[in-house]
């Protein structure tokens, strides 16, 4: 049993990542799986409860697993022995899960994701702040709301809780995670070998057997995942309830790598300065190694 596990914060890209390594025949890309150890309500993100690997036989035997177990009856609903976890949380990866998985003869590569400050910001408060929590359903509502002292506050908390995560997931020692390497998303569109790579020498599988630019149309079966906002903003901005062939569609009208600059249509100039100005902001860019002019006026992102 192989687990490709991703670390990172909400909105860094992991569902990205999941997706281009899922599209390798043999490889499934479970996407968040805290979400079964923690509940067996929680299915796929794209079926629904009409999934037919994520049954609810499949996910309560899951569930109730022992931390030794758990992954191997994940690998039995998916049918194979190649996983990728996105599930970022490193509390999910902790010592004593890893640990038992390991006993239980599971293998496991990390990597750490990460995304321009800026930028990663931005998607928290598109996805999560306007679209989920408040079911926004344009870039100009967004903007209107962005542009008043809770969207100045929403955006300070968030940056906060970047330099936490990624100061604690770069200088705290895990000797159970051994060697975690940084990987900006950024990188992976530019180069996408950054990504699969590892992954084609972890799993032991060819590095063409992932379908960098057609991710969106192999078969997958995510358990959480990005895959709300993109639905609900599919049609014109309209939040609005999706069906199966919706979330399909949202998936494969993203297929491919790119770098997502929506935010430059609904972020204010006056946030993004606000963002950009706080010294937080100098200090994630230089733990992330990152440029700190991009990416407002640099094209590369180191």
């Amino acid at each position: 049993m192989k687990v490709f596990g991703i670390l990172g914060k909400s909105y860094s890209g992991s569902t990205v990542l999941n997706h281009v390594l899922n599209s390798a025949p043999g490889v499934v890309g479970a996407s968040e799986l805290w979400r079964l150890r923690k509940s067996a309500k929680y299915g796929c993100a794209i079926c629904g409860g009409q999934c037919r690997v994520w049954t609810k036989p499949a996910r309560e035997a899951i569930s109730a697993a022992s931390d030794g177990e758990f992954y191997w009856r994940v690998g039995d609903a998916a049918g194979t022995p190649l996983l990728v976890d996105a599930s970022k949380s490193i509390m999910h990866f902790s010592r004593d899960v890893v640990s038992a998985a390991r006993l239980a003869g599971v293998d496991f590569q990390f990597v750490l994701v990460a995304k321009n400050p800026l930028a990663h910001v931005a998607s928290h408060l598109y996805n999560k702040s306007a679209v989920v929590d408040r079911r926004l359903g344009t870039y100009a509502d967004v903007r209107a709301f962005l542009d008043t002292q809770e969207g100045s506050i929403l955006a300070k908390a968030f940056l906060a809780q970047l330099r936490s995560y990624y100061r604690d997931a770069l200088e705290r020692p895990r000797p159970w995670l051994r060697d975690v390497p940084l990987i900006r998303i950024e990188d992976v569109v530019t180069n996408p070998v950054t990504i699969t790579e590892p992954a084609s020498l972890f799993f032991g599988i060819p590095r063409n057997n992932f379908a960098v630019d057609a991710w969106g149309d192999a078969e997958i079966h995510p358990i959480g995942g990005n895959s709300g906002p993109l639905v609900q903003t599919k049609a014109g901005g309209a939040f609005k309830s999706a069906t199966d062939a919706d979330r399909l569609d949202a998936y494969r009208a993203h297929s491919g790598l790119f770098i997502d600059e929506k935010w430059r249509q609904f972020m204010p100039e006056r946030l993004v300065r606000d963002i950009i100005d706080d010294p937080l902001y100098d200090e994630l860019v230089a733990l992330l190694g990152y440029r700190r002019d991009y990416p407002l006026s640099s094209p590369s992102p180191v």
